[in-house]
């Protein structure tokens, strides 16, 4: 979703979290951080660790698997708009770069992200038993 809303030339809130992480390390920025290949792989890995903590914290509860997907979509949101883009000078969710529209298709994006991850937990889990 975000890669098409790039080709629409709509900007997203991506790449935040590598940013703020790249500047608490400080100058200099190792010159492969900024390739596109490392962002994707960061991007996949930090994809790889959100589904760990879910099914850590949520996979196993009580409660609906859009219920759960959503919880966890509205939490890590919230981290990003009210940590990571303002931190990195971007103000709450992004609203000093992004359009409204750029807000919502990058919510949007990791809502369908989290509610898909929720969904495939409860169908590997429910498989295991």
């Amino acid at each position: 979703m975000l890669t098409a809303a790039d080709r629409f030339h709509v900007v997203t809130a991506h790449g935040g979290l590598l940013t703020l992480l790249l500047k608490l390390i400080g100058p200099p920025t190792p010159p492969m951080a900024t390739t596109w290949g490392f962002r994707q792989l960061f991007h996949l890995l930090v994809g790889v660790a959100m589904a760990v903590v879910y099914a850590v914290t949520l996979g196993g509860s009580r409660g609906a698997v859009l219920a759960k997907g959503l919880v966890a979509a509205a939490g890590v949101w919230l981290t990003n708009a009210c940590v990571v883009l303002p931190l990195i000078g971007q103000g709450f969710a992004g609203h000093r770069v992004l359009t409204p529209l750029g807000v919502s298709v990058f919510a949007v994006a990791h809502t369908a992200f989290f509610v898909l991850n929720a969904w495939l937990f409860e169908l590997v889990d429910s498989a295991q038993e």
